[in-house]
């Protein structure tokens, strides 16, 4: 996770100083270290397998919310909102930032 971080944060600073954008680096950075928490309780799923068909990514995606909420629960109350966005990339600009977290991981 710390090379996907430090890569999500690259590629994220590239895109703003290359392209024009004005995404959030430090926040691509949290989000890839954060990004393969799920797997505390699902273990690592084969990325062709994940991805063989429509129905088998769906039901990973929803084990994987699962296994988030799961997790977030654990936490103390104050702290449940700001994890659960970071785990779910669901914060605002989160969207923006995925693609760059997903070759981030690729990458690394």
């Amino acid at each position: 996770s710390l090379q996907v971080a430090m890569i999500a944060h690259c590629l994220v600073l590239i895109h703003n100083k290359r392209f024009g954008g004005n995404l959030d680096p430090e926040r691509a950075a949290i989000l890839a270290v954060f990004h393969d928490t799920t797997e505390i309780i699902t273990g690592d799923m084969p990325t062709p397998i994940k991805y063989y068909n429509s129905k088998i990514k769906n039901a990973y995606r929803d084990i994987e919310e699962n296994a988030a909420d799961q997790l977030v629960n654990m936490l103390p109350d104050d702290f449940r909102d700001d994890i659960n966005s970071i785990i779910k990339m669901n914060g605002s600009g989160d969207e923006q930032l995925r693609p760059f977290v997903k070759a981030a991981d690729k990458l690394s």
